[in-house]
């Protein structure tokens, strides 16, 4: 009898735990679009940014950033007759 009770417990332990485990995953399956500290060498960033403040001028870009050096390069991309070029230009301070 000891080992039918002790049985159904760990039946009902196991059973708690899988759903817990399933409701916490489906509680992170949406895209987490901040940056977080990983081991990647490089980071994608997209944003606007000021290239006048007196009047207000922004310009959508890409930036890409070594996370060991802190080193930025924004993507430059440029169209001519019917080319598309892309380069990564350092961004300097």
């Amino acid at each position: 009898m000891k080992t039918r009770v002790a049985t159904i417990i760990v039946m009902a332990v196991l059973l708690l735990s899988g759903l817990f485990w399933a409701h916490a995953q489906s509680k992170n399956s949406a895209v987490n679009a901040t940056f977080t500290s990983n081991s990647n060498r490089f980071a994608l960033l997209a944003g606007s940014y000021r290239i006048d403040h007196n009047r207000g001028e922004s310009v959508d870009g890409i930036f890409k950033i070594d996370t060991f050096t802190g080193k930025t390069w924004a993507l430059k991309v440029i169209e001519q007759n019917d080319v598309v070029m892309k380069k990564w230009i350092p961004v300097n301070d």
